[in-house]
């Protein structure tokens, strides 16, 4: 996996992936930055073509703020271009009595809000990732998933399965430091698996892909210059 990117932050990705470090040292990303990674990844057999990937890079802030309000759900166009929207739900906070009704309701909450502004439709790609298992499994064990935690996910149904054809559920802890049976980067594997192999088949995209075309947003990225990819 590359990362392409002129960002200091994103060479700080790349050495902290190299390094297997538990502890992250890229800098907080500005309320105010609009930051894309770009990874392109191949298969090791080399045999298909490299698949190019986008990943937003927001602020925790930006969606505090979609949260809260319908205008700022509207300002975020990034969404509209996804081909899949992943929400986290942080585990350090949800095994903390205090903080776990607060943490889930915010997801709720922010799924809600891009939904009644239209940001998502009923065919939107939703993954929703309950992050740092490894607190979970510390506290309850890896056989079976916690009442509560169950909870969750069923209340996530309730709200958003008549709104949404693709909800889905994963559990990760990237940077396992609660639970030393859980390998370094748990289930990342299986969840960016998934993410791949949601991403449309499509062509070369003629860059003046008109805003009505059934092409989604993120397909006017596409250039055609000599038959390759401008990235």
């Amino acid at each position: 996996i590359g990362v392409q990117h002129p960002s200091e932050s994103v060479s700080s990705i790349r050495r902290n992936m190299q390094s297997g470090r538990a502890i992250p040292t890229t800098k907080h990303t500005g309320l105010a930055e609009n930051n894309i990674l770009h990874i392109r990844i191949r298969k090791s057999n080399l045999i298909e073509d490299p698949i190019n990937v986008l990943f937003s890079d927001l602020a925790g802030e930006r969606y505090r703020l979609v949260r809260d309000s319908v205008d700022e759900a509207k300002k975020m166009e990034l969404v509209l271009r996804a081909d899949s929207l992943v929400l986290l739900v942080d585990c350090a906070k949800m095994v903390q009595p205090k903080e776990m009704h607060s943490t889930s309701a915010d997801g709720r909450m922010i799924l809600k809000s891009f939904l009644d502004t239209k940001m998502l439709n009923h065919q939107s790609n939703v993954d929703v990732v309950f992050s740092k298992w490894d607190y979970v499994t510390a506290a309850h064990g890896k056989n079976g998933t916690p009442n509560y935690i169950q909870g969750v996910m069923d209340e996530f149904q309730r709200l958003f399965s008549e709104r949404l054809s693709n909800l889905r559920f994963h559990f990760v802890a990237a940077r396992n430091s609660q639970d030393p049976s859980l390998d370094f980067g748990f289930n990342l594997e299986n969840l960016f698996s998934t993410l791949i192999s949601e991403l449309p088949s499509r062509e070369y995209i003629d860059p003046e892909i008109g805003i009505n075309s059934p092409a989604r947003h993120i397909d006017r990225f596409g250039d055609k210059r000599d038959g390759t990819r401008n990235e």
